[in-house]
């Protein structure tokens, strides 16, 4: 929910943390002598096991709900207040300096750890919301599903201004995304604002493209399309070994698993019986004229429906329970995790 408060680019910008954040955001914070955590919760997403999280560092907590205090973490320093007066106190109180060694060694592990885009024959996901990021300036308002899509969003798309990425995050709302899209473009009409959901998110409220096109909405979707509940799978490969239940989106019926004519349910045909433009892309040299002509026009209702690598993972990742030491930056680290290697990896 705070992307584009800090700019993305800047030298001392960590992204996220938590199970899917940075490596590097995740070690900072863990290694870090004072962390300023203004109002936050430590929700389990990001502290992982929470007996585990800072363990060395003092926190300070800044909220104005006291009830947030001490909650879920014990914390050095808890303090009951407004976010703004407390700030403008800290700034008079504190010298500015600058920690040369600390931000070396933390551009040192951001280099080495960034959010990779793998290689693909087809499109893969972090490619797909990369490139809508360069192609929007990371300017748009973007809203989104509940799934694989919702972490690759997190990681991918730089978003440059504030209040402009909405996520129900911990709610878990599936089918969040759409309707959020039609109140966001409602509200901001000039902006342009673009749904990145997953097929299973978007299933859950598919039908608000009536509303897009009965009340000339301008909002656009982008449709990560991998035939499958995507979180849910990679956690049935994770913890329950491979068995997998209920995940598989395609169509059982289907001819072949890789025809390109057989994606189930063809969201192309759906949007065009709402009467919103709409077309499918699967190969990567597609992918730009495509959200080009899906951008052009802010205020046309517009879906893209962009069918990437079926069985891509999420990485990097915190296993429930672990801590940053046990993060999985790939498929081989998994595998490595599974025969019983425990342990840092860093």
């Amino acid at each position: 929910m705070g992307h584009g408060l800090f700019p993305p680019t800047h030298r001392l910008a960590l992204h996220c943390l938590g199970m899917h954040g940075s490596k590097y955001a995740n070690i900072a914070i863990n290694e870090a002598d004072l962390v300023l955590a203004l109002g936050v919760r430590f929700d389990d997403r990001v502290t992982g096991n929470v007996d585990k999280f800072i363990r060395s560092g003092k926190i300070i907590h800044i909220d104005i709900d006291r009830h947030e205090l001490n909650k879920n973490k014990t914390v050095t320093m808890p303090v009951c207040a407004d976010l703004k007066i407390a700030l403008e106190q800290v700034l008079d109180a504190v010298p500015k300096y600058l920690h040369d060694d600390w931000v070396t060694k933390l551009n040192a592990l951001r280099e080495a750890h960034p959010f990779d885009i793998p290689d693909s024959e087809g499109i893969s996901p972090q490619y797909a919301i990369r490139l809508l990021s360069d192609m929007t300036d990371g300017d748009a308002i973007i809203t989104l599903g509940v799934g694989q899509h919702q972490m690759w969003a997190m990681q991918h798309y730089q978003a440059a201004r504030p209040r402009s990425f909405l996520s129900s995050s911990g709610f878990g709302t599936m089918g969040y995304g759409l309707p959020a899209a039609i109140g966001a473009k409602v509200g901001m009409s000039d902006r342009q604002v673009i749904d990145i959901d997953g097929d299973g998110s978007l299933n859950m409220t598919i039908q608000e493209l009536a509303t897009c096109h009965r009340y000339g909405i301008g909002v656009k979707t982008m449709v990560i399309n991998n035939q499958w509940l995507g979180m849910v799978r990679q956690w049935q490969d994770m913890i329950y070994d491979g068995h997998r239940a209920e995940s598989d989106m395609s169509d059982p019926m289907r001819v072949k698993a890789d025809d390109d004519l057989d994606i189930y349910p063809n969201f192309v045909t759906i949007a065009k019986g709402y009467r919103v433009a709409a077309e499918r892309v699967s190969k990567p040299g597609e992918l730009p004229d495509a959200l080009a002509r899906m951008l052009r026009d802010p205020q046309e209702p517009y879906l893209l429906d962009v069918i990437v690598e079926a069985e891509s993972n999420v990485y990097p990742m915190i296993p429930a329970g672990g801590s940053y030491e046990d993060i999985i930056m790939s498929d081989a680290d998994l595998k490595s995790v599974s025969k019983g290697s425990q342990g840092s990896n860093i």
